[in-house]
């Protein structure tokens, strides 16, 4: 590897190269005979029988590196050169915004289960893709699980209410970490969650719901009651308005806290402004 003119030790091999945000620390997988291995500022970690694709990572503040390796037939994630236990598989590894805390799924005899700060969570059947995820203030994590035929949501350790699928990309924290929503189906009925409270049933949620609002007091959505769409904030439908459409990039929140979005109705376009109760 050759950063800046310099070259580093000689491999038979280098790939998955990253930098860390600050661009001050560099790491890379490097193979040497049957074994891989990890540099990180031009030290040599452990050798492995392999180092997961696309797995090495940076912390945000880029104090911190982790990747998952192969050892024989199981895998192992590797935290600052310090080596997890070992599983059948591993994905989905991340650090959380502050950089001091790590989570990821790992699975062993064909149950799956979430691994946060080397606490090991109960079983499940599947564990949802794009889970888990940390709040941005890095104190809470969320995550979809399955058990038998039924999805849920567990926050913090806590499982939520079971549902026959959940929607696992809309799984949010709001901007202080205090609340989470996400989309849940029951009955071939849609739904919003939010802080473990089910909304009225609708036929569909839209794409790109819910959103919270700025100050993380509000939560809104779009929905369908058969032809008709309307948007929902806090629980509420707001006003009496139905619409044949509801433009794709809304509803917004400002920084002020109004709701603002687009409908259509008898081919007619309206600018719609919701003030949400305080």
């Amino acid at each position: 590897m050759v950063v800046d003119g310099q070259a580093g030790a000689e491999y038979d091999g280098i790939s998955s190269l990253i930098f860390s945000a600050d661009g001050k620390r560099m790491a890379y997988a490097a193979q040497k005979g049957a074994k891989w291995l990890v540099v990180v500022d031009g030290q040599a970690g452990a050798e492995y029988n392999g180092i997961g694709k696309g797995t090495l990572i940076f912390s945000a503040d880029g104090k911190r590196v982790a990747y998952t390796a192969q050892k024989g037939a199981k895998q192992l994630v590797v935290v600052d050169g310090q080596a997890s236990p070992e599983y059948d598989g591993i994905r989905s590894l991340i650090f959380s915004a502050d950089g001091k805390r790590v989570a990821y799924v790992a699975g062993k005899d064909k149950k799956r289960f979430v691994v946060v700060d080397d606490h090991v969570s109960p079983e499940y059947d599947a564990i949802a893709e794009g889970s888990p995820i940390f709040s941005a203030d890095s104190k809470r994590v969320a995550y979809g699980a399955k058990k038998s035929d039924k999805c849920m949501v567990v926050v913090d350790g806590q499982e939520g209410a079971e549902y026959d699928a959940i929607r696992e990309d809309t799984l949010i924290f709001s901007a202080d970490g205090k609340r989470v929503a996400y989309r849940a189906w029951k009955s071939e009925k849609c739904m919003v969650v939010v802080d473990g409270e089910a909304s009225a049933e609708y036929d569909a949620i839209a794409e790109g719901s819910p959103i919270f609002s700025a100050d993380s007091r509000h939560v809104a959505y779009r929905a369908w009651k058969g032809a008709r769409r309307l948007v929902v904030v806090d629980g509420q439908e707001a006003g009496a308005e139905y619409y044949d459409g509801i433009v794709k990039n809304g509803p917004t929140f400002h920084s002020d806290g109004v709701l603002e979005y687009l409908g259509i109705k008898d081919n007619s376009l309206y600018r719609v402004k919701y003030i949400p109760v305080p």
